[in-house]
């Protein structure tokens, strides 16, 4: 398994103040950081925990009450599991991307109705055999998509309309076809209502992915970055017009750009200061 790096980048201004922030505690055991927190209102929120560099974890954690209170839980998993993302829509109901680090016919997408208390394992999800899914995303309780790297040169799409019941894999022909090494980076996403991005990774890619019907079907554009090798793109759009695409690789910052036309120019922009953190 090519190792691929989370990479988590922090804008900040001397501006802003500590006080502006308040630490809630996860409840996690100790050791296990939130890896991500889907928001699905002021109120309800849930994390997924990581250790490490994509290191074994299978924790989460949920609030229903703004943060005042977290409650920790642990999706049953195989030792050697690791969660990829986290995608809820309400206090009960939430999917997890999860992978392993060899390919497993494990690896998939897990949903609970019940807060967390239980899990299944939707299995016509990515039937191919994979070592994990990038992400997957809810739009509402029932329209979802899931990505994984790409498998015979096109990238592994599916979709759902039933809550995850059935999923559908994109065919070739609305798909994308990857470029040599190229990866999806894990959590390298944005949503804008049915508008749906996420960036590339490795391979020298430059590429921002797009689908404007819920990830039925797919089109690209380059950013213009020189990129290395191991890049991974960050798209961050406002609509389908315009948006900002943050380049880096590792702890490297390689820079910001914007379009306003929906990803067929990019600009260079300045950058503010930044620190890049490889976890």
């Amino acid at each position: 398994m090519k190792t691929k790096l989370i990479t988590l980048v922090i804008l900040f201004s001397t501006s802003i103040v500590s006080a502006q922030w308040i630490v809630q505690q996860s409840n996690m055991p100790v050791g296990v950081g939130a890896g991500q927190i889907s928001a699905v209102n002021k109120d309800i929120a849930w994390a997924y925990g990581v250790v490490g560099l994509l290191a074994p974890c299978h924790s989460f954690s949920r609030t229903v009450d703004g943060g005042e209170n977290w409650t920790a839980g642990t999706i049953p998993l195989p030792g050697n599991f690791f969660i990829t993302y986290i995608s809820a829509v309400n206090a009960d109901t939430a999917w997890a991307a999860v992978g392993a680090f060899s390919v497993s016919s494990q690896a998939g997408i897990y949903k609970t109705t019940d807060g967390g208390a239980n899990w299944t394992h939707q299995t016509t999800a990515f039937t191919e055999s994979i070592i994990a899914p990038d992400f997957v995303y809810f739009f509402d309780a029932l329209n979802g998509l899931t990505v994984a790297d790409p498998v015979n040169s096109f990238f592994l799409i599916y979709t759902t309309s039933d809550g995850g019941t059935n999923w559908d894999r994109v065919p070739n022909s609305g798909s994308i076809a990857a470029l040599p090494d190229e990866m999806a980076s894990i959590n390298t996403f944005c949503v804008t209502d049915s508008a749906f991005y996420f960036g590339g990774a490795y391979g020298n890619s430059d590429r921002i992915f797009r689908s404007l019907d819920s990830g039925k079907n797919w089109t690209h554009c380059n950013t213009g970055f020189t990129t290395p090798y191991n890049v991974h793109i960050w798209p961050a759009y406002k609509d389908t017009l315009h948006g900002l695409a943050v380049a880096s690789a590792g702890t490297t910052h390689i820079g910001i750009a914007k379009t306003s036309d929906g990803g067929n120019t990019w600009e260079r922009v300045p950058s503010p200061p930044i620190s890049a953190i490889s976890c």
